[in-house]
């Protein structure tokens, strides 16, 4: 299945619904650097993955900006780099981005359902027209996904810069899972998050609840200064979705 990286190179990648990540090979991460496609921001932490000969290897994971296949285009998709001119493959960080996907067999075809990545327009969670800035980010399933999490979204009209620092306004907007789950109570969070980018670090600098019942909570981290303070950013989490919508963003 081709794909196009960044308007610089196309890659035939192989589906692999096993694999967490989009795997690129090195030849292909190293065009893609020395057409300053890639910058220092653009580099995550590394991590360990299983390869198909079953080894454990180290790999360099990094955020394709423009991802382009079958007609669709997706922003800012993880990959990792294997060594060497490896086989291309289509991970979960591709397939996740879709509400659903499957195989024709007859016809040999991948077939994607609803895009959710990008802000995407989603009826039953797109934000008010009100709030046009807001863009979908994504939604946790750490608890498996009979246990969804809250849709998570960036304010990219409201991103500053200051030096290596970012800070931008998130939304988590919960699910609810129950008659009895408290967080029905919510109707939505914000959060204003500044992220060094070199270090890939991260702190909250305030939240504000806003309840079904018109009631507001407020809690400003800076006046507390044991919590406020610079926490790593976990891997494949949404802080680290939060993360890359900042430290990728470009002003208009």
């Amino acid at each position: 299945m081709p794909a196009e990286v960044d308007g610089t190179v196309t890659l035939e990648f192989v589906l692999d619904s096993g694999a967490s990540v989009v795997l690129v090979p090195e030849s292909a991460f190293l065009a893609l650097k020395q057409a300053g496609k890639i910058s220092y921001t653009d580099v995550l932490e590394s991590r360990a993955y299983q390869l198909a000969d079953g080894s454990d290897k180290q790999l360099t994971r990094f955020i394709i900006h423009s991802f382009k296949v079958g007609g669709l285009e997706l922003r800012n998709i993880v990959a990792a780099v294997t060594p060497g001119s490896g086989q291309p493959l289509l991970g979960q960080t591709f397939l996740s981005r879709f509400k659903s996907w499957s195989i024709d067999n007859n016809r040999h075809e991948l077939l994607l359902d609803e895009q959710l990545d990008q802000g995407a327009q989603i009826k039953q969670h797109s934000a008010p027209p009100d709030e046009a800035g807001w863009e979908l980010l994504g939604r946790s399933m750490m608890l498996g996904p009979e246990f969804p999490g809250p849709w998570l979204y960036v304010d990219t009209t409201r991103i500053t810069i200051k030096r290596n620092v970012r800070r931008a306004w998130f939304k988590e907007i919960p699910t609810g899972r129950g008659p009895k789950d408290p967080h029905r109570a919510e109707k939505y969070e914000l959060t204003l998050v500044e992220f060094n980018c070199e270090d890939r670090t991260s702190r909250d600098d305030m939240s504000v609840t806003e309840h079904l019942d018109g009631t507001r909570d407020t809690f400003d981290s800076s006046r507390y200064p044991d919590l406020w303070k610079w926490d790593p950013v976990i891997p494949d989490s949404l802080g680290e979705a939060r993360l890359v919508s900042a430290c990728s963003w470009s002003p208009p």
